[in-house]
């Protein structure tokens, strides 16, 4: 074991021997969990005995859906505050996007669950 220092820590260097086989299948479960280096995953592998690859694609998608309620909420908040004029049907959209969001949060929350 090889210890070395700086001049935070102090680190220790290993290593490991595979035969093909296994190295072949954790290879490809490092990609399958798209890690950037072999290192990493194996020392995640090590510490915490499982990898999880959460698809955050959805998560995403609700975020972009929120930025553009929020923007279109913007407009009308815009146009209220140069009119002075507040409609019911401005008040009717609001409550639609309201409603968007009550749905996009609770798909997030579902999402979250899932996980645990």
């Amino acid at each position: 074991m090889k210890i070395q220092k700086n001049s935070k820590r102090e680190f220790i260097r290993t290593s490991f021997r595979f035969n093909v086989n296994d190295y072949v299948q954790l290879k490809a479960r490092q990609e399958m969990a798209e890690y950037p280096t072999f290192a990493k995953f194996l020392k995640d592998m090590a510490m915490h005995g499982q990898i999880l690859k959460i698809d955050t694609s959805h998560a995403q998608e609700s975020v972009r859906l929120i930025r553009n309620i929020a923007n279109n909420i913007n407009q009308i908040a815009k146009r209220v505050n140069t009119t002075s004029e507040f409609s019911s049907e401005d008040m009717n959209v609001l409550e639609g996007y309201l409603q968007q969001i009550l749905e996009l949060e609770s798909e997030i929350v579902e999402g979250v669950n899932e996980l645990k």
